[in-house]
């Protein structure tokens, strides 16, 4: 199975064949989003900003274009992905630091051989980094590390 965003992401960079670093980026051309979860969203000091809560975790996305990109599914996502029977409940993230829009950088942790699905990038992911790009355009605190 392909990775489910491979038509939202952009500047793809591969490393060393075991990993994938890309921007979110709406089929619009927009980079800042609005996100809700299904998790617990915590201060973000020690811990990502969004962790499991009830053993699951979708990260969704809201383009000011209306459009809603589903990043990350812990149901289904990776090769741990892991089925509930829990609601999937949406909150929106809300965190006085940080503005409403924000633009991220997601990374995945490949084993080799799973790293692609023919010419796409496989969705058999070890690990999954969400990652806040700050006003410098620099790589800052984490949304959610899974």
């Amino acid at each position: 199975m392909k990775l489910r965003i491979l038509d939202y992401i952009k500047d793809v960079k591969e490393h060393n064949g075991v990993s994938v670093s890309a921007k979110l980026q709406c089929t619009c051309g927009c980079s800042n989003f609005e996100f809700s979860h299904t998790g617990k969203q915590t201060r973000g000091i020690f811990a990502p900003f969004i962790i499991k809560k009830n053993g699951q975790l979708i990260l969704k996305a809201v383009c000011p274009c209306g459009n809603s990109i589903i990043v990350y599914d812990s149901t289904q996502d990776g090769t741990h992905a892991h089925n509930t029977d829990s609601p999937y409940d949406f909150a929106p993230l809300t965190v006085k630091s940080l503005p409403n829009q924000l633009s991220v950088v997601i990374k995945y942790n490949y084993f080799p051989e799973k790293l692609k699905t023919g010419e796409s990038y496989s969705n058999q992911f070890e690990n999954c980094f969400i990652y806040i790009i700050d006003e410098n355009g620099k790589e800052g605190k984490a949304l959610i590390e899974e």
